[in-house]
């Protein structure tokens, strides 16, 4: 019997970035900013089924707005941490988050990088 040793789609590793209860816009700009980064995308979640997800899927960073984050930062901080994860937090309020955006791009290539040699 001969098995493939092509990696099929559920087996390629896939670097992940939580986008936290975000408008559409901001998911879109979140996709934009990570996008030049190796087999790395946006996934929208609600702030109810973060904490039964995170572990498994092990996200590069969470993207939420500052009123989100400020609801219970302690425990947004917590769940980052514990996958090794970082809140990159996004002020609505502001007209230009650029500076949050290559944040997001910068947090996300080091998460890449240290994962990779760690051998994750």
């Amino acid at each position: 019997m001969h098995t493939s040793s092509i990696p099929t789609a559920s087996s390629t590793p896939v670097n992940t970035v939580f986008a936290i209860a975000l408008p559409e816009a901001l998911v879109r700009q979140c996709r934009r900013a990570v996008s030049e980064l190796v087999a790395t995308r946006v996934e929208v979640v609600g702030v109810a089924e973060l904490s039964g997800i995170i572990a498994e899927r092990r996200p590069l960073a969470i993207v939420l707005t500052t009123d989100v984050y400020e609801f219970d930062s302690a425990r947004f901080e917590d769940m980052a941490a514990a996958v090794g994860a970082c809140c990159v937090r996004i002020d609505t309020t502001r007209v230009d988050n650029s500076s949050a955006f290559e944040v997001l791009r910068a947090v996300a290539a080091s998460a890449i990088g240290r994962r990779a040699r760690e051998g994750r």
